[in-house]
């Protein structure tokens, strides 16, 4: 369970993040995109570390190693895809 936690405080604000900074698809000036990557990577940081405060704050942590495990192995998968699926 912890896993799966871990998994999806990567998981949840990478989807904010993505929403946010591809919001505007056909947008034509560089500086609105590049405001949106900022907004997205900061409130992705914000996400993050109210989820792991959350998480910590909650949760029996028997084993607390899982939900790293959990976070990390969600962060590789982005990572590793492209090996996997060309």
């Amino acid at each position: 369970m912890l896993t799966a936690k871990g998994g999806s405080i990567a998981t949840i604000p990478s989807f904010v993040f993505a929403t946010l900074a591809f919001y505007k698809v056909r947008a034509r000036d560089a500086v609105s995109v590049l405001g949106l990557f900022y907004v997205g990577v900061t409130i992705k940081l914000m996400l993050t570390m109210v989820l792991f405060t959350y998480v910590l704050s909650t949760t029996d942590l028997a084993y607390p190693g899982a939900l790293f495990v959990g976070y990390i192995g969600a962060l590789m998968a982005h990572w590793a895809a492209p090996l996997f699926f060309k």
